[in-house]
């Protein structure tokens, strides 16, 4: 920062003041202005939501599946994945094939040594 208050640095002032206001004028905003970008949303929040829709079809129940269980390759994530399985065997219209594929992933959580 520079201190212009004394008459030594008078010249100087004038400089700086000058070339303010010899500035270019601000580019106008874009008209309309873009749209505000998509909050981000942690993956654990969007499985969430999908498992509170109130009908989940097999292949949603699959894909919700498949979703959680690549949690598991993030350690930021992969404490949420039983809770997730929890949540998500208590649907009212799971469907056999999802609740075997919960078993197994309950299973390789327990011991990850013992995978067929």
């Amino acid at each position: 920062m520079c201190d212009f208050s004394g008459t030594a640095n008078k010249a100087q002032l004038l400089s700086v003041i000058n070339t303010l206001y010899n500035l270019p004028p601000a580019l106008p905003h874009p008209l309309p202005l873009p749209s505000e970008p998509d909050t981000p949303h942690d993956p654990v929040s969007l499985i969430i939501n999908q498992i509170n829709t109130t009908v989940l079809t097999g292949n949603q129940q699959k894909t919700i599946v498949r979703a959680i269980e690549d949690l598991l390759e993030e350690e930021k994530y992969a404490g949420e994945v039983p809770a997730l399985l929890e949540l998500l065997s208590k649907q009212v219209d799971l469907t056999v094939r999802t609740a075997l594929m919960i078993e197994r992933i309950n299973k390789d959580i327990v011991n990850p040594l013992n995978q067929e």
